[in-house]
């Protein structure tokens, strides 16, 4: 069964089980070109029987017409008068374009527009009716204003955008924001950007959020104007909005990262291709040489354009052997030559899939864009409006048209342009392969945004996806008063000019840190860590590759078959002896739980021990006889992520890696798929605190994630000289190596990670190692099933032996719990514990995933793994956390934080702490109501992990690697995302006009000084 019928499969049986609801869209903008966007997704919610309510510029039906359990709200002739009078009549495309004023003038137009529309009879009804009550709010994403409804009809509310993320859009939802590597869809320039452009490009990023800190002034006193003085800013409103849906492609955005709140519904409105009319169809089949297709949109009138532009173009074009279909919207083409057709109207989506059509001239609209994508139609742009200039800079960088400025149009450039695009089949080939690319998708994006809208009806909300950097002021992202304490504390110390400069650029630098299934394809897999509970994640995806067909061949220390009992296409290379004998020796036997979290000398050495292990498997002859097999090829490899040497086999086999962890992102990985990353917001998996810090501990973790990083890099340097000491001195770095990765598969969830913002190369897989429940062994059954009082379950999992903790604490543990009226199953790698008890049982293993299952179990006692922490979130079983070991005081963090267990450290453990602790978890049905609730969330996807995992793997197969989804900011240096050249130059320049400033004000006092001695002197 394929992924795709699996995902319907899914859907199908999610969205049958939700109860029709009430939905109210607001789509103030009139334009048809934003509208049929919105078209798609509410029809599509009114086919799954909810009752929908639609306030619209355009309506999809003639009154009367609609489905019964579909109303809109006709506001069409107001807002296309006002919108025509205020703007489209005085509008003027020329070299003169200002975005600020245009931008601060389109606040009163959309306001004035969206002020009629609300005192509609109609829509006066809808907010003044406080008995209605509505599931969910779709809100046009431009137009902010209308953010108010989710405040008076108190419902949980979508933005929607007919484009990308516009104007705070990013900001409110917490995804990064970066003013070159991630611009504003009203920037005209994007790429291969000179020193000068850049700094013209960074002003008018800081321009256009000047106009958009104003507008929003303007906006709060416009709806308070409307609704009263009660009524909260809109920055406040912004709170409200629970999920953005972005009518992009992740592609077209450049892979921006975004956190789950963020739904790529790109090509939504496109619809089935219908039978052109007979005439159009007759002149398209009739055409010698092709046909040329112009249109300039919806919103760019005849009497926008300059007539000696359209003059020119019409000179052009009637010089030109191909026949011109032209969308006029007026009668008459003054100078129209017989080769051209104009109309006010064409079936445009399918015109442009007619086989003779050779070029679209567009003014790059995104739906117009969207539709010659999926035509496989190039493009010539000649930009006008908004957004336009954005895509335009798209079809150079991926190949698939040109661009022209129309105040420096010229006949030559035109003609050139034109006829470059339709003679070099180059265009056409990379418009057809980005076609590919953006359509292979596990769903079709209006299955994606319906799935997600019910997500929020199913939900009351989506809070639960919100990252903590969503809709933060600048002080509190950049957590300004640590900066302030670290400056002061330099300032103090700093007492040389060199030093005062080096400070000045850290500060700039911290304020700028701003389906088919493929054919049987063969998969090398290396998972080198000797641990058991690190092997389990993997497994499931390795296995289900095999069984779809593919060749897998894997190396690991803890194979899942016997020997020769695998399947004849899952080959095993068993490394188990010599990993676990490495790791046990040389870091468990000395390891002691102290309560100790990771450090600069821990990440030493245990990822020093780790890289020696990769060497010794290198070693072994089997994986020596795949290495130096030169006929040997693969299609794909997947490598462990924490381990970076075995990065080596992407440089021996040429092929696609997807890196997968059983953890989170860790070390390294973040920077080199470029996820969005913050010291404190967005902590790594090996610091200790991360909620609700004072302002000492914020510094501390700090300390700890700098130290961290330090010890990354020095073993980065030293995994470099292993590769080139195995391999020979020709072996690339590591930090070129990193360009080989095509993709991440993280063993957790958003949720987990704090919604932190991921770009499309990163792959949530958590739980993916979850199994079947099955029938306890009938001894541990009994037990459970005898309890009076219930059951306790302990383990410290598998990395954590006996030999790790100390005794006093063994023997604390057992008093207390010999103490309570619970039994006990404790997981313990010895025959016996220092100290004996009745109510407790002692296993080498018990089958830990059923056994949370049983009813009777009350509470896990846990190290906090991340695998054990999914399995007491499927079981429903509260957890009580002792971290001691890598991720665990990270996931013991993330316990208190959704309320589902509580953490207590080894060091400082007592015996009342520990009684207290358990009693209180037990007895207090929050935490299992939590976890209960925390499971619903984690579970409601729109597919399962295996079925996702599968889908992107055999996506990186089907196209040979995935690097068109890698963003910009993706394995490059500080210097790099920072923008150190900019910034210097910014620095000289403000360091020149100080010395302006200092010599003028000098040479001022001197003059005064000196004519002041003149008059002295002739007093005398």
């Amino acid at each position: 069964m394929s992924i795709k019928l699996l995902s319907l499969l899914c859907y199908a049986s999610v969205l049958t089980s939700i109860e029709s609801a009430r939905i109210l869209a607001v789509f103030p903008f009139p334009s048809i070109s934003h509208q049929v966007v919105f078209r798609k997704l509410t029809l599509g919610l009114a086919n799954k029987g909810h009752d929908i309510t639609v306030m619209t510029t355009d309506p999809a039906f003639p009154k009367g017409d609609a489905p019964s359990n579909f109303k809109e709200i006709d506001v069409k002739d107001i807002s296309y008068k006002k919108w025509q009078t205020s703007f489209q009549d005085d509008y003027k495309v020329d070299k003169d374009f200002d975005t600020f004023s245009q931008m601060r003038r389109s606040i009163d137009v959309l306001g004035g527009i969206l002020k009629i529309q609300f005192e509609t009879p109609e829509m006066q009804e809808i907010i003044t009716n406080t008995t209605r009550k509505f599931d969910l709010i779709l809100v046009e994403a431009l137009m902010h204003p209308a953010i108010v409804l989710s405040h008076i009809l108190k419902a949980p509310l979508i933005l929607v955008s007919s484009l990308g993320g516009i104007y705070k859009n990013h900001h409110i939802m917490g995804a990064p924001t970066h003013p070159l590597l991630y611009p504003s869809i009203f920037h005209r320039r994007l790429y291969k950007l000179t020193i000068w452009e850049k700094l013209i490009e960074l002003y008018d990023h800081f321009l256009i959020d000047y106009a958009v800190y104003l507008n929003e002034a303007d906006e709060t006193a416009f709806i308070r104007q409307l609704f009263g003085p009660d009524i909260p800013t809109l920055n406040e409103l912004y709170n409200n909005v629970d999920m953005l849906f972005l009518n992009i492609n992740p592609i077209w955005a450049d892979n921006r990262p975004v956190p789950p709140n963020v739904v790529y519904m790109g090509g939504i409105h496109q619809s089935p291709e219908k039978e052109l009319p007979n005439d159009l169809k007759t002149y398209l089949d009739s055409s010698k040489h092709g046909v040329i297709y112009l249109s300039f949109g919806t919103n760019v009138l005849s009497g926008m354009i300059p007539t000696d532009k359209v003059q020119m173009i019409i000179k052009v074009l009637s010089n030109l052997p191909y026949n011109v279909l032209w969308k006029w919207d007026k009668d008459e083409l003054p100078g129209k030559s017989n080769n051209i057709k104009i109309s006010k109207w064409f079936p445009q989506s399918d015109l442009l899939k007619h086989p003779k059509v050779k070029l679209f001239i567009t003014q790059a609209g995104l739906q117009s864009t969207d539709e010659a994508i999926t035509a496989g139609v190039p493009l010539v742009a000649i930009p006008m409006l908004g957004d336009q200039w954005y895509n335009a800079e798209k079809y150079v960088k991926h190949g698939i048209g040109k661009q022209l400025d129309i105040d420096a149009l010229t006949e030559e450039l035109f003609k050139n342009a034109v006829e470059t695009v339709i003679t070099d089949e180059s265009y056409r080939k990379n418009i057809i392969r980005l076609r590919q690319l953006m359509h292979d998708q596990p769903e079709t994006p209006l299955d994606r945004a319906i799935w997600w809208a019910e997500y929020v009806i199913r939900h009351g909300g989506a809070k639960e996806l919100r990252p903590p950097s969503a809709n933060l002021s600048f002080v509190e992202y950049y957590e300004v008063e640590l900066i302030l304490i670290v400056v002061s504390y330099r300032i103090f110390i700093i007492i040389a000019v060199v030093n005062v400069l080096k400070m000045m650029l850290k500060l700039l630098s911290l304020i700028l840190f701003v389906s088919k299934v493929s054919d049987s394809a063969k998969i090398l897999a290396v998972f080198p860590v000797p641990s058991i509970s690190h092997q389990v994640v993997f497994r499931p995806l390795i296995q289900e590759l095999a069984n779809r067909g593919h060749e897998v061949t894997v190396i690991t220390p803890d194979p899942a078959f016997p020997k020769g009992s695998a399947p004849p296409n899952l080959k095993e290379i068993d490394v188990h002896d010599i990993s676990y004998r490495t790791w046990r020796n040389s870091y468990m036997d000395n390891y002691k739980a102290d309560g100790s979290s990771t450090n600069f000398n821990v990440v030493r050495q245990k990822w020093s021990l780790l890289a020696k292990i990769v060497e010794m498997q290198l070693h072994t002859p089997e994986i020596q006889d795949i290495i130096n097999d030169k006929n040997k090829k693969y299609d794909l490899i997947f490598l462990e992520a924490m381990i970076r040497p075995a990065l080596i086999y992407s440089y021996i086999f040429k092929a696609p890696v997807i890196l997968i962890s059983s953890l989170g992102a860790i070390l390294s990985n973040q920077k080199v798929m470029g996820l969005h990353t913050h010291p404190i917001l967005y902590s790594s998996p090996l610091q200790k605190r991360i909620y609700n810090l004072t302002l000492s501990e914020k510094l501390s973790e700090l300390y700890t994630f700098y130290c961290i990083e330090l010890a990354d890099y020095y073993n980065e340097i030293d995994e470099n000289a292993l590769l080139k000491n195995v391999f020979g001195p020709s072996i690339p770095p590591l930090n070129e190596l990193y360009n080989n990765i095509d993709m991440l598969f993280v063993n957790s969830h958003p949720i987990w990670v704090d919604n932190q913002p991921a770009p499309p190369t990163v792959i949530y897989i958590g739980g993916i190692h979850r199994i079947p429940e099955k029938e306890l062994p009938k001894d541990i059954k009994t037990y459970l099933d005898s309890s009076k009082h219930g059951v306790i379950y302990l383990s410290f999992g598998t990395n954590a032996l006996s030999t790790t903790i100390p005794h006093d604490k063994i023997r604390l543990i057992v008093k207390v719990l010999s103490e309570l009226p619970y039994d006990v199953l404790w997981k313990w790698d010895k025959n016996e514990l220092p100290e004996q008890s009745r109510n407790i049982k002692l296993s080498n293993w018990l089958p830990q995933s059923d056994l949370l299952r049983h009813p009777k179990v009350k509470l896990f006692i846990t190290q906090a793994g991340l695998q054990s922490t999914y399995e007491a979130i499927n079981g429903g079983v509260p957890l009580l956390a002792i971290p001691m070991l890598g991720d665990q005081w990270y996931n013991a963090e993330k316990y208190v934080k959704h309320g589902i267990g509580k953490k207590i450290n080894i060091e400082s453990l007592t015996a009342t702490e520990l009684q207290n602790t358990i009693e209180t978890i037990i007895r207090d049905e929050r935490y299992r109501k939590n976890i209960l609730m925390l499971r619903d969330l984690l579970q409601d996807q729109p597919e399962s992990s295996l079925d996702r995992a599968i889908w992107w793997t055999e996506y990186v197969i089907r196209h040979g690697g995935a690097k068109h989804l890698r963003p910009p900011s993706a394995n490059i240096s500080y210097a790099e995302y920072f923008q150190i050249d900019v910034i210097f130059i910014l620095l000289l320049v403000v360091l020149i006009c100080f010395g302006i400033i200092i010599l003028s004000m000098f040479c001022i006092l001197k003059n005064f000084k000196l004519r002041k001695d003149i008059r002295k002197f002739k007093c005398q």
